[in-house]
């Protein structure tokens, strides 16, 4: 299943910087999610820090290998600068995240695919998906 970065499926959101900072559900639970807020490189990511694994960062050895791992991640350089400010981004935004209800219920079930999107670079396809259309609950 595609996951989605920020946007309307989130809770809440903030920029800091170059970084941004989603509070949204990862496999339906509460989960902050940093990714750079414009692409770097066609291989950058996101860190995700689930609610579960978020008494670990009270760790200070923890907190700072996982901040120059998120670094390498988003596609920074290995900074003291970036890891430092994704060190401060985590433990400002802990109390955020342990206060996120539970995910919600999904509205609308999704029918059969009734298209899909190709996105190509250089005539290679680097991402395929199924675009489907919500079931509002009518019938033809």
């Amino acid at each position: 299943m595609p996951v989605t970065l920020g946007g309307d499926k989130s809770h809440k959101q903030r920029v800091i910087g170059d970084i941004v900072c989603a509070y949204q559900w990862v496999n339906e639970e509460p989960a902050m999610v940093l990714f750079p807020k414009q692409r770097r490189t066609l291989t950058n990511g996101a860190f995700v820090l689930c609610l579960s694994a978020a008494f670990k960062y009270t760790n200070v050895n923890y907190l700072v290998s996982q901040s120059f791992a998120a670094a390498k991640q988003l596609g920074f350089e290995d900074s003291k600068f970036v890891a430092h400010q994704i060190a401060d981004i985590i433990i400002e935004g802990i109390p955020d995240l342990i206060e996120m209800p539970p995910e919600p219920s999904q509205e609308h079930k999704f029918e059969e695919a009734i298209g899909e999107m190709l996105l190509k670079v250089d005539g290679q396809v680097i991402k395929h998906e199924e675009i489907t259309m919500p079931d509002m609950g009518q019938t033809a």
